[in-house]
């Protein structure tokens, strides 16, 4: 049996590689990012509490980079990916999501996100799949490589 070596890298060593592999994966990756995000968004909008309306009009998914001024919803830091995508919402959604001590919790959010998680990363993986399955169709063409 052969041995093999493993080498260790942050996101960003790898994000590095996979862009010098296939250079069309970073573009390809943000559209889905941002797709999914608004996926998500979409069918948050779904479940939400519609007492006015204007709470579920503010939940949307977007580039984290678009929307400096707004905080994102259960964010703990900020991302580090120039393509960071997320869900935005009004700052009811805390009150709504975990209740109060006068009012009962509406989860919408993280019970969307729970049961969608596994097809946003199918997607991405995908995503990501496909880019280099066209970088590898491209380059084995006689075109030269990057």
């Amino acid at each position: 049996m052969a041995k093999m070596k493993v080498e260790w890298k942050n996101r960003e060593g790898v994000m590095q590689e996979l862009s010098r592999v296939a250079p069309a994966i970073s573009v390809a990756l943000a559209d889905a990012q941002l797709k999914v995000a608004q996926d998500l968004a979409k069918r948050v909008k779904l479940y939400a509490p519609e007492a006015t309306g204007q709470y579920k009009q503010s939940i949307i998914g977007a580039k984290l980079s678009d929307h400096p001024d707004k905080k994102l919803v259960g964010a703990v830091g900020v991302p580090k990916d120039p393509n960071a995508t997320g869900l935005f919402a009004s700052y009811l959604w805390r009150w709504l999501e975990f209740g109060t001590v006068k009012m009962k919790a509406r989860p919408h959010i993280f019970p969307v996100y729970r049961a969608r998680k596994p097809y946003m990363l199918r997607k991405l993986r995908l995503t990501v799949n496909n880019a280099v399955k066209a970088h590898k169709r491209g380059s084995a063409g006689g075109g030269k490589e990057p």
